[in-house]
């Protein structure tokens, strides 16, 4: 699996800094990705990953960030 902290050596006074960022970056694709890829127009769920995206998200990465997704404990109720 890919960690940001054995790709890349960072000095330790940037590290956290770094690490925070990227963070906060993923956070927001993964947002992005159930926002407008999650479901279809009619409120079925995707079984394969968005093909702008394929080359980056594997079918199993894809049908485990599903999972979570539609996990009740993962949608916040109103």
């Amino acid at each position: 699996m890919f960690s940001l902290q054995t790709t890349f050596v960072l000095d330790e006074e940037r590290k956290s800094y770094v690490l925070r960022v990227a963070g906060k970056i993923h956070r927001g694709f993964r947002s992005h990705l159930s926002n407008f890829y999650l479901k279809d127009r009619e409120g079925n769920t995707n079984a394969e990953p968005p093909k702008i995206y394929q080359h980056y998200i594997s079918k199993d990465e894809w049908s485990a960030f599903v999972s979570k997704r539609s996990d009740p404990a993962f949608v916040v109720s109103d």
